[in-house]
C-alpha cells in the first residue's frame, strides 16, 4: 500500500511539473523534479519493485525531459544519471522480461526520448 501511495504521488508531481527547470529546498537529497525521479527510481532498484510503470510514466508525462533547453548543466547531468539508470535496470532486469523483443522496445523508448531531449544541444 504504501508503493502506491508514493507511486500515485509520484505521478501527480509528474503531472503538474512546470517545463522550465523546478527546484526546491533540498528535501533528503533530492532539490528538484528530476533528482526526484532518479531517487525514486533507486528505490524501486532497492525494493527490487516493478519499474516499467514508473519509467513509462516518466518517458511520456514529464513535461522537463522535452528539452535540453535551458536546464542547468546540473540538471541535464541528473537527467543524464535518469537515462542511464533507466537503461541499466531495464537492460539487467530478467523477471519482467522474459521476452527480448519486448525488452529491446523498452530500451528503444529510453534511447528515443534522450535523444529527444538532447536534439536542441
Amino acid at each position: 500500500e504504501t508503493s502506491e501511495k508514493l507511486s500515485s504521488i509520484f505521478e501527480k508531481v509528474l503531472l503538474l511539473a512546470p517545463k522550465e527547470p523546478l527546484t526546491f529546498d533540498s528535501i533528503f537529497g533530492v532539490g528538484s523534479i528530476a533528482q526526484a525521479c532518479v531517487a525514486y527510481l533507486k528505490y524501486l532498484q532497492e525494493k527490487e519493485a516493478n519499474f516499467i510503470e514508473t519509467i513509462g510514466q516518466i518517458l511520456e508525462r514529464s513535461r522537463f525531459l522535452e528539452t535540453a533547453t535551458g536546464k542547468s548543466s546540473e540538471d541535464i547531468e541528473t537527467i543524464i544519471a535518469f537515462f542511464e539508470l533507466a537503461l541499466v535496470m531495464t537492460d539487467n532486469d530478467t523477471t519482467l522480461f522474459a521476452n527480448s523483443k519486448k525488452k529491446r522496445i523498452y530500451l528503444k523508448r529510453i534511447y528515443l526520448k534522450a535523444m529527444e531531449f538532447f536534439k536542441d544541444c
